[in-house]
């Protein structure tokens, strides 16, 4: 079984946030723990640290877009003023989501597939 810990220590690891600033996403920590449990009870799988890192890149991502989410300013311009948001920390989220989950794709849970764009 994979504790928060586990799950705290990954994410501390791979993401842009400190400790402190992942205490106030501990719901979304909790919530991944619980899933991936379930499916490693479900596989019979003791894949703990690929479940562990698949868990911190899945809560990373929702953190990243949760972050995202107030800044809806993507270029602004007044005179030598200039604002524009840098998507990178979304984008790293996702790519690091991606790749650990085609790595771990036994513990992804995955029952189908949808497509992203038509």
């Amino acid at each position: 079984m994979l504790s928060y810990r586990d799950i705290s220590e990954r994410l501390e690891a791979i993401s842009p946030y400190s400790a402190e600033e992942l205490v106030s996403y501990s719901f979304i920590i909790e919530k991944e723990l619980e899933k991936l449990n379930e499916t490693l009870n479900k596989t019979g799988s003791n894949d703990y640290s690929g479940a562990a890192l698949l868990a911190a890149a899945r809560a990373n991502y929702k953190i990243a877009l949760i972050r995202r989410s107030g800044n809806s300013v993507t270029s602004f311009a007044a005179g030598d003023v200039r604002i524009s948001e840098n998507n990178s920390e979304l984008e790293n989220a996702k790519a690091l989501l991606d790749e650990v989950s085609s790595e771990c794709a036994a513990l992804a849970d995955v029952n189908g597939f949808a497509f992203r764009t038509v």
